[in-house]
């Protein structure tokens, strides 16, 4: 059965805010999904994703490009033991602040 977790942000124009999940027992990585609650676009905010301090991400990636429908989000398939770390990096390069939700679906 696939679970969500939601980390929630606000983060002030030209300014960056990290935020993570530690999940209490293993689970397997299926979608991210961001949304931005006002409706504003995400396409100048970037995220930069880790896995305990390593990036999974080459460069910080556009969130635009997981803020589609289920449907069209990027499929994910990689577990995260338990205690590991699945953080992320938000940059805000917009002239105003952002409410931004990070939703992880995941199986446990």
């Amino acid at each position: 059965m696939l679970k969500f977790y939601v980390l929630s942000k606000t983060v002030g124009a030209g300014a960056s805010q990290d935020t993570y999940i530690s999940p209490e027992k293993a689970i397997t990585i299926k979608r991210i999904i961001v949304n931005e609650r006002s409706g504003a676009d995400l396409y100048n905010v970037f995220l930069e994703i880790k896995i305990q301090g390593d990036p999974i991400t080459k460069q910080d990636i556009p969130a635009w490009i997981l803020n589609q429908p289920w449907n069209r989000t990027v499929p994910l398939e990689f577990s995260l033991g338990k205690g590991v770390k699945l953080e992320f990096s938000i940059t805000n390069n917009t002239a105003s602040s952002i409410d931004i939700d990070i939703i992880v679906i995941y199986e446990e």
